[in-house]
């Protein structure tokens, strides 16, 4: 009984994915490269064919281990929350930059 008075008290939060990179894995990827690169290393030459995809995975895996992990940050995901509080909003965005 709590619980559907709870849900009468307070609607279930909605989260809603409004906006992303179509390829977030190979942009971050990209980044790296483009760091140590004389051009700009876009997402689809890391995910070109089965060469350019082993050398993105090394890479990644390099580049992690390595402590690298602001190219990790460039891929972004906004999302819409609803029904819920400001006090959640501000305690979830302050400990999750």
């Amino acid at each position: 009984m709590s619980t559907t008075l709870h849900a009468t008290i307070t609607p279930e939060p909605v989260v809603r994915l409004e906006n992303y990179f179509q390829e977030p894995y190979n942009m971050a990827v990209a980044t790296a490269r483009t760091c140590y690169s004389s051009k700009v290393i876009t997402p689809e030459d890391v995910g070109r064919d089965d060469k350019s995809r082993e050398q993105r995975d090394r890479i990644a895996e390099s580049i992690y281990k390595a402590g690298h992990h602001t190219t990790i940050q460039h891929p972004t995901f906004q999302f819409v929350l609803e029904r819920v509080s400001r006090q959640f909003l501000w305690s979830f965005l302050h400990a999750h930059p």
